[in-house]
């Protein structure tokens, strides 16, 4: 038998049987043998003849048999049982990191690892957090949030405080908030630092923006710390457009008439008895003697025969009597007898033979009153038998054939211009039922006419109701839009109708083009009937066309004579509807120029004119008739205007002289030619009478030579 020792890894065991154990046992029996045999794993042997093997502690391991110590686990392993024959690594989420351990510890929240056996944990990054221990991955700060490295929770961002998170791609984007400084505010939705508008603004360190203080501040941009003080409209300016949060105030001057003291939104108008300049800060209130202008812009002096105390914007007249310089504080009145004189502005006696109670000198009346010497307060009486003279400084006898209670001419006289006598009426055309009439007050009757109020030549118009009487006392003797002599002319603007009453113009250029279309439509209808007639009618049956034309041409005669009727006849007396009958008639006369009232659209037209386009036009169409070989068409045009050729060329062969002098026409009864203008009046009736003259000797022998 061996007696050797054991080495340390094996230990002896008495066979209690003579065979060994089966392979794999712990220990073999032996029949009385005594035989070493090897630690199994996970158990060890430290010392000599040792009869058992000791089990491995956790944390240790004998990966093999035989062993004489156990081994400790390596960090970021462990066993977590006795006996164990291998360490296992640390699961993920869990490290070590001494040699020896029989567990692993966690990692705790804000630390992680991705691998087995890890001998530590590492911190989750800024931006990121992992919430428990053990195994995880860090996730993301949400938005609006953040963390530091190795957090286990992200902390929300101070919005109020005008701090918001990062954006973006990436963990680490979240690991801090973003400071929103002046001009900026922390936008809590989208987690951005937003820009203030303009009307607003942000010192820094906001969740918002503060607004301008309305009408004090505003601000046109944005992005800024800070809002501009309103610009303050100062004096003599108001506010043109109101400060907004986004624009500043807008200042302009005031008018003159208005003021401002500063601040206004409008100027204020200058009350009454105030004015004021452009840009005025106060009104200036106007001093005695003077008022302010219409739009109270400056003041002016009171006229004369006003007066003013000041501080008013009209002027008070003087009472009656009363007179005042321009620029006066007050009236003064002139003495009995005494009148204001406007050439000296001063107070005058009044000269014999007028009176005053101090306002103006009147003439003492016409049929008894005289006053024999200057600055009489009223004038005397004449006594019985007794007239004022002329200037009635003094009396005379009355003149023959007057009362002599009042000196008066009685019904159907005036006095004589020397004042000596009665003199008797005109034998027509004057009222002769009042008495005491003068020559200046002697009434002429309508439809009659005098060329002035000491003409005792009263003469019958022309055209009647173009005369409407009158004396010294009415506005003339013609009726509106009448003047001249024999109120036969027309004033500018008006023109003469058909009846010689002049209308005032009141159609329209295009009216006369209308009716001269008219005419010309009208004849071309004519020449075509007549075309038409000849070529259907009258080619078969000429005895109609003789009596046809023969029977037109009576009627169109007895029609220009009844048109004519009130020229040739001016003082026939016509019913008014016949007077409507015979202006629908003027057609008649063919007078073109009568009928567009050439008048009303030249200011330098006349009878001279009228009378030369009356008589020279028909000649120059039957010129072109003879050109163009149309005889029959010529003496046509004679036939047809003979009339009013003839009446316009006899209305110039005569002159009325007046007993002032003037001389007019004796039936057209208008100014003849004077010296100063005669050349050019005489002209055109001169070439007009001359003219038709020749046309009437020549035309109709040669065309009834052909014929």
């Amino acid at each position: 038998m061996n007696t050797a020792l054991c080495p340390p890894f094996v230990h002896t065991t008495l066979c209690s049987h003579r065979y060994l154990a089966d392979a794999g046992t712990d220990a073999a029996l032996h029949d009385s043998v005594n035989d070493c045999t090897n630690c199994a794993t996970g158990r060890y042997s430290s010392a000599a003849a040792a009869s058992s093997c000791t089990e491995c502690i956790r944390g240790k391991a004998a990966p093999s048999t035989g062993s004489d110590r156990c081994t400790d686990c390596a960090a970021g392993r462990y066993s977590s049982a006795p006996e164990s024959t291998s360490c296992s690594n640390c699961e993920v989420g869990s490290y070590n990191s001494v040699a020896g351990l029989f567990v692993c510890d966690q990692c705790i929240g804000g630390k992680y690892n991705d691998a087995e056996g890890s001998v530590t944990c590492s911190l989750c990054s800024g931006g990121s957090f992992k919430s428990g221990e053990g195994a995880g991955s860090c996730e993301t700060c949400s938005a609006g949030t953040y963390s530091n490295p190795g957090a286990s929770s992200c902390a929300t961002c101070e919005h109020t405080a005008g701090w918001v998170s990062k954006t973006g791609s990436g963990s680490d984007v979240r690991n801090a908030c973003n400071y929103c400084g002046p001009g900026l505010f922390a936008d809590h939705t989208n987690h951005t630092c937003g820009t203030c508008g303009a009307g607003s603004f942000s010192v820094g360190g906001s969740d918002s923006c503060t607004s301008c203080a309305l009408a004090s501040t505003f601000q046109p941009y944005s992005g800024n710390s800070s809002c501009t003080a309103c610009t303050l409209c100062g004096v003599g300016k108001y506010v043109a457009d109101q400060c907004t949060l986004t624009s500043d105030s807008a200042c302009q001057p005031c008018v003159a008439g208005k003021a401002s003291s500063g601040g206004e939104e409008e100027c204020l108008g200058c009350g009454v008895g105030t004015y004021s300049l452009p840009s005025a800060s106060y009104c200036v209130t106007v001093g005695a003697g003077n008022k302010t202008n219409d739009d109270r812009t400056g003041e002016e002096k009171c006229p004369a025969d006003t007066f003013s105390t000041g501080a008013t914007d009209a002027c008070t007249p003087c009472e009656e009597g009363g007179r005042s310089l321009p620029g006066s504080s007050s009236c003064f009145f002139c003495r009995l007898g005494e009148a204001y004189d406007d050439s000296t502005k001063t107070c005058l006696e009044c000269a014999a033979g007028y009176s005053s109670l101090g306002d103006f000198c009147e003439k003492c009346d016409d049929g008894r009153e005289f006053a024999a010497d200057p600055g009489a307060a009223v004038c005397s009486l004449s006594p019985p038998g007794e007239m004022p003279n002329a200037n009635h400084t003094d009396t005379v006898k009355c003149p023959d054939g007057t009362d002599l209670d009042g000196c008066l001419c009685p019904v159907n006289t005036f006095l004589s211009e020397d004042g000596k006598k009665c003199a008797p009426n005109p034998d027509r055309g004057v009222n002769g039922s009042e008495v005491g009439v003068t020559l200046e007050t002697l009434r002429v009757l309508p439809g009659f006419w005098r060329s002035g109020d000491s003409s005792k030549d009263v003469r019958a118009c022309t055209v009647a109701e173009a005369c409407i009487g009158g004396n010294a006392t009415t506005d003339g003797y013609c009726r509106d839009g009448h003047e001249g002599p024999y109120c036969n002319l027309c004033e500018g603007g008006w023109a003469k109708d058909a009846l010689g009453l002049c209308q005032e113009c009141t159609h329209s250029k295009g009216d006369v083009v209308v009716t001269l279309l008219l005419m010309v439509v009208g004849a071309v209808v004519l020449f075509g009937l007549n075309y038409a007639l000849n070529k259907k009618v009258f080619k078969t049956n000429p005895r109609l066309k003789k009596s046809l034309k023969t029977g037109l041409k009576i009627l169109f005669v007895s029609y220009q004579i009844l048109a004519a009727l009130p020229t040739i006849v001016p003082a026939i007396s016509l019913p008014e509807n016949y007077k409507e009958s015979l202006s629908a008639l003027q057609p008649a006369n063919m007078n073109l120029f009568q009928l567009v009232g050439v008048g009303c659209y030249s200011g330098w037209w006349n009878v001279y004119h009228d009378l030369l386009a009356v008589t020279v036009t028909p000649l120059v169409i039957c010129g072109v008739f003879v050109l163009r070989k149309k005889k029959q068409g010529a003496i046509a045009v004679t036939y047809l205007v003979l009339p009013t050729v003839t009446t316009s060329i006899f209305s110039v062969f005569s002159c009325d002289k007046l007993d002032s002098g003037e001389e007019v026409l004796a039936r057209a009864k208008r100014a003849c030619a004077t010296n100063t203008n005669g050349g050019k009046q005489a002209l055109p009736s001169t070439l007009a009478r001359t003219s038709h003259l020749l046309g009437l000797a020549l035309f109709p022998p040669h065309y009834h030579k052909k014929s």
